[in-house]
């Protein structure tokens, strides 16, 4: 989850959005210079914040063995996650580990003393290899490498085919979901259809790239496919052209509002209030929410800030930035409540939904204001800082573990739904949980907060019914348990929010920070 901020020094890793402590006094040390001082300021921002204290020594061994990897020519031998420390409960003085650090630096200058060596290659490949024996989301961005986070603020994703999502099915390629407006949509194809062949090659067996290459183009041109549809096989005329993946999909379903955000770029959580507000301004207005968060990878915590403001009231509890040896930085919605909590909501969830997203969802879910479907998030419940290396570079190093406001961690094996359904748009096979080297939170650190879903047992056996209708399973169940908590309670009152420990005046929007 990215949180950009301004260059604060070299000796502490930018991890929060509110500034982080000085954890030890600036001490003494020979001025550097060019790739030495990457080496050296990547090093100290590390040890003083990353998210849990680092073996000095194992970060050590492991840019050791990256500068060695590129003297002899061959693939560093590393091990994800060594340097790590989660049962240290303070972090190394950086006195303590000048030392080792001088040995580092030794062995550098060493290095780069032999012919047709680089410093800066070497410098970069010690630096890439320390992120690389912390956990699968840190890592060194090259110059310019920071920029990328202005690309979130682009609206929309844009291509030139047939405006669908599909996996590879016995038959051929399954519709998983439909882009709106799209040319597949406008010719009439529909989720859970077949596509077993494109203007005629047959699609069953065929690879991702090949089925790709058919169904899109840079230039408008007409395409026949054929379709498996609940036992029917029929033909169907498209037209290759504009497709747009926008970044909020509004629509109502029956009398359903069902809004779809797809990722946390700029002004996200603004543009699903103002779709959430033109929805509920129909008349008659929709009587349930459904907020799809399926294959939302995360993005911007400050619009998960954002969104969160449309369902939850001001300074309800969105979720705690917790560090060994930092302040919490405990974040808040925006103001103002968009919809009324009268309006009964369900959250769809998948293995990729993650980040962001997760946490938006789990904050829903622990105020008792949406009940989850679907089944099991990603489980990345870390934060990432991005802090600019002499010479341009980035380190990009986490930060933060994430807590929801029932306290436990967002970190690991994700979001349990309340009704587990299969869906369609699977597409990532694990979780945070199984990659190489991923970090696992420490022991709980406050009691975990019990809230039963919002929906009853009923309403959750209704939506398991509707699932194995043709169609959206996920969505369907969804619509549903809706349907059901409506007939139960026609108007229900909202809830309050879950109280917390401690819980103090925050200002909204912003980050309340609390020492501990």
């Amino acid at each position: 989850m990215p949180r950009s901020r301004a260059h604060l020094g070299a000796f502490f890793l930018a991890v929060g959005l509110a500034g982080c402590a000085d954890l030890t006094p600036p001490v003494s040390h020979p001025p550097l210079s060019g790739p030495e001082a990457r080496l050296d300021a990547a090093w100290r921002m590390t040890l003083g914040g990353y998210v849990v204290p680092v073996d000095p020594s194992a970060l050590a061994a492991a840019a050791s063995e990256g500068m060695d990897a590129v003297a002899q020519q061959r693939a560093p031998e590393l091990k994800p996650g060594t340097a790590p420390r989660a049962d240290w409960s303070e972090r190394p003085s950086v006195q303590s580990t000048e030392p080792i650090e001088t040995a580092l630096l030794g062995h550098f200058r060493a290095l780069e003393a032999q012919p047709g060596l680089d410093a800066d290659r070497l410098s970069d490949a010690a630096i890439e290899a320390m992120t690389a024996a912390l956990d699968p989301h840190s890592k060194l961005e090259p110059p310019g490498g920071e920029a990328m986070w202005e690309k979130l603020a682009d609206p929309a994703e844009h291509y030139k085919g047939l405006g669908f999502q599909v996996r590879p099915a016995a038959r051929g390629y399954l519709v998983t979901r439909l882009y709106p407006d799209g040319p597949a949509a406008r010719a009439g194809l529909a989720v859970g259809d077949v596509i077993t062949a494109i203007d005629g090659t047959k699609t069953a067996g065929l690879s991702n790239r090949a089925f790709t290459q058919l169904s899109r183009g840079e230039q408008t041109a007409p395409a026949a496919l054929e379709i498996d549809r609940q036992s029917k096989h029929l033909h169907l005329a498209a037209t290759r052209g504009a497709v747009e993946i926008p970044r909020v999909e509004a629509r109502i379903v029956g009398d359903v509002a069902v809004l779809r955000l797809n990722t946390f770029t700029r002004d996200a959580g603004q543009e699903l209030r103002q779709k959430a507000a033109r929805l509920f301004a129909g008349q008659p207005a929709p009587r349930g929410l459904v907020l799809d968060l399926r294959g939302n990878l995360g993005g911007l915590i400050s619009e998960a800030e954002d969104a969160g403001g449309m369902l939850l009231p001001d300074g309800a509890w969105l979720a705690t930035f917790w560090s060994v040896g930092h302040p919490d930085e405990r974040h808040v919605v925006r103001p103002p409540s968009a919809l009324s909590g009268s309006v009964p909501t369900v959250v769809l969830i998948n293995s990729d939904t993650a980040s962001a997203s997760e946490v938006l969802a789990a904050a829903l879910r622990d105020h008792g204001r949406a009940t989850l479907i679907g089944t099991p998030s990603f489980g990345k419940g870390i934060s990432q800082g991005h802090q600019s290396l002499p010479d341009g570079r980035t380190l990009v190093a986490t930060g933060w573990f994430l807590r929801r406001p029932s306290g436990g961690w967002l970190q690991d094996s994700g979001l349990v739904p309340d009704l587990t359904v299969a869906g369609l748009e699977e597409t990532y096979a694990g979780h945070e949980s199984a990659l190489p080297g991923a970090l696992k939170p420490p022991a709980q650190v406050e009691r975990i907060a019990q809230r039963p879903p919002p929906a009853s047992a009923a309403c959750l056996a209704a939506g398991h019914v509707a699932a194995a209708r043709p169609g959206d399973p996920q969505l369907l169940a969804a619509v549903a348990v809706l349907d059901c908590q409506r007939s139960i309670a026609p108007v229900l009152e909202a809830k309050a929010s879950t109280a917390m420990p401690d819980d103090q005046a925050r200002q909204s929007g912003a980050v309340a920070r609390q020492k501990k």
